[in-house]
């Protein structure tokens, strides 16, 4: 099958996953995706929201979270151009390359991830990144172009070492606000 009919697939599971399975969980989606083998690989327990145009040039590990709107850009769109100026050269076509990304990794929502790129074993990716180089192992990443602005070790210890109190989404809405804005006004002396 060519490669517009699988995006054109692609795009209906997208529209299934934002009609009639927009209320499951974004681990029951990967799960989906992994009985359909959409991915090159998808390990298990992986937590995403979409597909990209090109999953089958990615590579999923296990205990993997994607947060909403993550792009993975697995080919560039530069042979127009060089078409255009340079085609006394020849004829120029899309480069495509793979994504790889290992297991206990975390991307934050509206990042992309550019062809090419490894993201190391447990690393995190803050929001809003834009990853054009690999990420080492155990690497904390953020900005645009995404440089390492921690480690994943060093935030282990500080959240431990902050003892609050550990609340999940099955917590009382009012309780847990009133702990977070005594912990606001108590640090901002409000």
């Amino acid at each position: 099958m060519n490669i517009a009919k699988k995006r054109k697939e692609y795009r209906l599971i997208n529209i299934l996953f934002k009609t009639i399975y927009k209320k499951k969980s974004a681990k029951w989606r990967g799960d989906y995706l992994r009985e359909k083998h959409i991915f090159h690989h998808i390990g298990e327990n992986v937590h995403l929201w979409g597909v990209p145009s090109d999953p089958y040039l990615i590579s999923i590990g296990n205990n993997v979270i994607i947060a909403v709107s993550v792009e993975f850009v697995t080919h560039d769109i530069f042979y127009h151009a060089l078409n255009q100026t340079y085609s006394e050269l020849g004829k120029f076509y899309p480069h495509f390359d793979t994504i790889t990304i290992e297991d206990n990794v975390c991307i934050g929502g509206f990042s992309k991830i550019m062809p090419g790129v490894v993201i190391g074993e447990g690393a995190i990716v803050a929001g809003g990144s834009v990853v054009t180089k690999d990420v080492p192992k155990g690497a904390i990443v953020g900005g645009n172009p995404a440089k390492v602005i921690g480690w994943t070790e060093e935030l282990a210890k500080r959240r431990i070492a902050e003892n609050r109190i550990n609340y999940t989404v099955s917590n009382d809405v009012e309780e847990v606000e009133k702990y977070y804005w005594e912990i606001l006004s108590r640090n901002n002396n409000l």
